[in-house]
């Protein structure tokens, strides 16, 4: 399975954000010819802050059409660009890290921010979705940002 077109949603989880960033990263490095868009929701906003991690995200998604950032500060409530999950934009949608309220809303069809509604629109799309959740059983250890 190949993607060239990524759409990447981020929400406000800081366990797996370093390592998310990480293999986008790498993915580009060894994949120059793939393109990802960022959907960041508000909490993420946040959270890419503390972590130090807003600025860099550029390494990833540079600018150009299908390389943008989105944040949901900006995109309103109808959160407009979401539209390209139904113009066969995306290869794939991977939501990582996604918090247990993200998982939930998505469990039960709530589409309520910018990443939610990304995923709504990509399953009514047809375009695979891929979703991280952070709240696993088990024992786990989080990074913190400082």
């Amino acid at each position: 399975m190949s993607f060239q077109r990524i759409a990447w949603g981020i929400t406000g989880a800081g366990h797996f954000l370093d390592r998310s960033y990480q293999v986008f990263k790498e993915i580009k490095l060894r994949n120059p010819e793939v393109s990802v868009n960022t959907y960041i929701s508000k909490a993420a906003e946040e959270v890419l802050r503390m972590y130090g991690l807003e600025q860099k995200l550029v390494k990833i998604s540079g600018g150009d059409y299908l390389e943008e950032i989105f944040r949901e500060s900006e995109q309103g409530s109808s959160s407009p660009k979401v539209g390209r999950f139904l113009l066969d934009r995306y290869d794939a949608l991977f939501v990582t890290p996604a918090t247990s309220n993200t998982v939930s809303k998505i469990a039960y069809g709530i589409a309520d921010s910018l990443v939610t509604n990304a995923v709504a629109q990509a399953v009514k799309g047809g375009v695979p979705v891929y979703i991280v959740p952070v709240d696993i059983e088990g024992s786990i250890i989080s990074e913190m940002p400082y």
